[in-house]
């Protein structure tokens, strides 16, 4: 019979981080001398980044001098020239952390400034943050709270939604006519402006099917008129859902558009109660270089302001917070693992797999909220730390070299701070075995963080269960591993899947 969490010497609850403002400093409400000045090295700092760096006490210095005092090394993706990534590898850096302040569709650049010496990713919006890496602050795990959120979503049942031209219910083009207009776009090389739009508070079951359709078709083409008079289009991409396009309004304009059709909507109360409410996430092209991008920043925007955690209904996405910024992270450890895994020989999306079967072991031991999605988040990014390990040492056969054996640890420190504790020892302890065999510690039993013990099982599984091998060679290797390399009561669990 298999164990439950309970039995086991397990850690305290992941608790959810101080709310803190999202605002950064800046010179008219803070002043320097609240701030200590702390000296950073940027080897690429125009005034802009100087400005902005300046507003949280950081002084930067682009010179030999500026080097030899400062307390890390700041590469920005927003400014950094093309040969940014060889010539950060080619620096002494070994004695310095090489901090990497993305920009919303940075995160590419940023895993690739990662794979040649970053230690860190920081945000635009969440500057703050540069002083925890340097002192080795408290976690703030905004990035895990960021993935706890998308993870309700998709449970919510988030999907794409069904490809048609026109929506019936709206009469507006769907989302077949939107794909044909993005790809036309993307092959002219042309940037648009993109909003994401949702419709909160749906008309429930009191209205009848033609009264709700009705109220669709009308709100539908109130929100196209007022999208016309701007020179812009709107698209019904799913239930309550839309896009917005727009070749040639300003971001300024564009927010204004927003603003009138969520006046449009609070104008309709289908219920006789609480009127609609709109929420719009968009970006355009001083955001994102293509079409895929700015669909993708203004569709997080979105997201943010649906769970209430911007604060706000329509929102840029260069009018960056906290959270916001914690999404631009999250993306950018992702894209870092995924240069981990182009040469896995367990195949691509190695993170994801595990990710989907620590899931349903961790529900199967009684973990949940936070605490799931930790462990969760942890597998996805459990092998980050390999980015820092020389490519032709990263998928050793055997025990592999020290490099290799330090990847763990590397890993929780790079996680650390954005995702916190919980997720930071779960991926420094993975590779650790029950009998105190393992590395790069040697912890044993129950002194092993319970979420690495779920993640070593399941990193195993979908190793092991790689070609020619099958899942059933893998499950009689990991149960011959029970009470040696593997926690039993994980093992058990695994068994009853």
């Amino acid at each position: 019979m298999a164990g439950s969490a309970t039995e086991l010497e397990t850690p305290p609850e992941a608790t959810a981080p101080e709310e803190s403002g999202s605002a950064p400093a800046s010179s008219e409400t803070e002043t320097a001398a609240d701030v200590p000045t702390l000296g950073l090295y940027s080897p690429w700092a125009p005034d802009p980044l100087r400005s902005r760096l300046a507003a949280y006490g950081y002084e930067l210095g682009d010179d030999d001098e500026a080097k030899g005092t400062a307390a890390a090394i700041v590469v920005s993706t927003r400014y950094a020239p093309p040969e940014a990534v060889s010539q950060v590898c080619a620096m002494e850096t070994t004695d310095l952390p090489v901090i990497i302040l993305t920009h919303p569709a940075g995160e590419a650049t940023a895993a690739a400034l990662m794979a040649c010496g970053g230690t860190a990713i920081v945000a635009e919006g969440n500057e703050e943050a540069i002083r925890l890496h340097v002192d080795e602050g408290p976690p703030e795990e905004d990035v895990l709270e960021t993935y706890a959120q998308r993870l309700e979503r998709l449970g919510n049942g988030d999907s794409a939604p069904a490809v048609f031209d026109r929506d019936p219910a709206s009469n507006l083009p769907g989302p077949a006519a939107l794909a044909e207009r993005l790809a036309a776009l993307s092959q002219a090389g042309t940037v648009p402006r993109y909003g994401a739009v949702k419709v909160l508070g749906s008309p429930t079951g009191r209205l009848g099917r033609e009264a709700t359709k009705l109220l669709k078709r009308r709100l539908g083409s109130q929100m196209q008129q007022a999208c016309r008079i701007r020179g812009a289009d709107i698209f019904s991409v799913g239930d309550d859902e839309f896009a917005v396009l727009a070749e040639i309004l300003a971001a300024d304009e564009f927010a204004s558009l927003g603003r009138e059709m969520s006046s449009i909507a609070s104008t309709f109360a289908p219920d006789r109660s609480a009127p609609l409410v709109l929420a719009m996430g968009h970006a355009g092209p001083e955001t994102g270089s293509d079409v895929a991008t700015v669909r993708e920043l203004a569709e997080r925007g979105l997201a943010a302001c649906v769970d209430g955690s911007l604060g706000e209904r329509i929102v840029g996405a260069d009018s960056l917070t906290r959270v916001f910024s914690a999404t631009t992270e999250l993306e950018a450890l992702l894209q870092a693992v995924e240069v981990v895994e182009q040469d896995d020989p367990s195949g691509p999306g190695h993170g994801l797999r595990v990710e989907r079967i620590v899931a349903d072991l961790g529900q199967r031991l009684g973990l949940e909220g936070r605490r799931l999605a930790a462990v969760r988040l942890a597998a996805r990014l459990h092998d980050l730390g390999k980015i820092h390990v020389p490519a032709d040492e990263r998928f050793p056969e055997g025990d592999g070299s020290q490099a290799y054996r330090s990847h763990p640890r590397l890993g929780a420190d790079i996680v650390r701070i954005p995702a916190g504790t919980v997720v930071a020892d779960a991926i420094a302890g993975h590779h650790e075995h029950w009998d105190g065999s393992g590395f790069p510690d040697g912890t044993e039993g129950t002194d092993i963080p319970f979420e690495a013990r779920i993640l070593a099982v399941a990193d195993a599984l979908d190793r092991w269960s790689s070609p020619p091998e099958t899942t059933v060679d893998a499950l009689v290797k990991i149960k011959e591993g029970a009470g040696s390399r593997f926690d039993p009561t994980v093992v058990a669990v695994l068994e009853d899947r």
